[in-house]
């Protein structure tokens, strides 16, 4: 990938057809979340194993910051899903590091069903899963929001009520989807 990558952006783009142009667009959209999956893989486990702290840091977050020059947005949003992608949205994490989901998607997937009821049935949390990363092939980052909430307003009519909306994007640790 590295040798793809050190050349591609070499390559005599003037000399290639629009399919090959379409094509290598496609295929560095894939090969781009597939290096995501793998960085959210290497966050997730420098968070659970606290190896930032190790590196006089005060967080992984910081760490990705001050040694890697992140913007500190970045960072967290990078901590929180690879995190979440640890914690169990393992059909989410697949699709991510098959090219299929993009971060922007996973994150979406993620919040989606972190923000479900808390006393909702574990099975229906996988099947939101599935139906959301499924949605992840046709609709963008945006509009995946949408069926996310109409999908939370579907399994809980009377709405969203204080101390329903949980996860580590708000300071809590994730629901897995695939709990028992």
């Amino acid at each position: 990938m590295i040798l793809a990558v050190d050349n591609g952006w070499q390559l005599k783009l003037w000399a290639q057809s629009d399919a090959e142009i379409v094509e290598r667009v496609e295929a560095a959209l894939r090969v781009r979340a597939q290096a995501d999956a793998v960085l959210l893989a290497a966050i997730g486990e420098v968070e659970a194993r606290g190896l930032a702290r190790a590196r006089r840091a005060s967080s992984t977050r910081a760490w990705l910051h001050g040694a890697h020059q992140l913007d500190p947005a970045e960072a967290s949003m990078l901590v929180r899903t690879g995190t979440s992608l640890r914690a169990g949205f393992q059909e989410t994490g697949l699709a991510i590091a098959a090219g299929e989901v993009s971060l922007s998607q996973a994150r979406v997937v993620i919040r989606s069903v972190t923000d479900l009821p808390d006393d909702l049935d574990p099975g229906l949390g996988a099947a939101a899963e599935t139906l959301m990363v499924g949605h992840c092939a046709v609709f963008d980052p945006m509009t995946l929001a949408l069926i996310g909430r109409r999908l939370a307003e579907c399994i809980h009519p009377e709405g969203t009520q204080p101390g329903m909306r949980r996860s580590i994007w708000n300071g809590r640790r994730p629901r897995t989807p695939n709990a028992a």
